[in-house]
């Protein structure tokens, strides 16, 4: 699953994502964090979530820690993507023990083998 407001890198990533992963996953693209809950609610958890940190809605913080405080949800593995300097963003993410953080522009080899880790493929 991936939640991000902007449409060019949902496909830009899903694109990537289905060469890299062809038949393995379903990939589901939503834009917003409740969007991300009303499908959490009512679907099977995704096996990973890959979050944006700046969304319109609800920031990515806020999404991790209603994800993190839910007992059904709280193994899912997630990667937060933003576009932000890593060394002004990566300061924040290490407080919230997300399991991964990726640039934009997402570099796919990166994305590939975080996803091969945290789906232990």
């Amino acid at each position: 699953m991936m939640v991000d407001d902007h449409e060019d890198q949902i496909y830009s990533l899903e694109i990537a994502f289905n060469d890299l992963f062809p038949w393995e996953y379903e990939f589901i693209s939503l834009h917003s964090g409740v969007e991300c809950f009303k499908w959490l609610e009512h679907n099977e958890s995704p096996d990973i979530i890959i979050l944006d940190i700046h969304l319109s809605d609800k920031n990515g913080f806020e999404i991790f820690d209603e994800i993190r405080a839910n007992a059904e949800w709280v193994d899912i593995p997630i990667i937060f993507l933003s576009g932000d300097s890593k060394s002004n963003t990566l300061k924040e993410v290490g407080d919230f023990f997300a399991d991964a953080f990726i640039d934009k522009p997402v570099e796919v080899s990166e994305f590939k083998k975080i996803v091969d880790r945290l789906t232990k493929k």
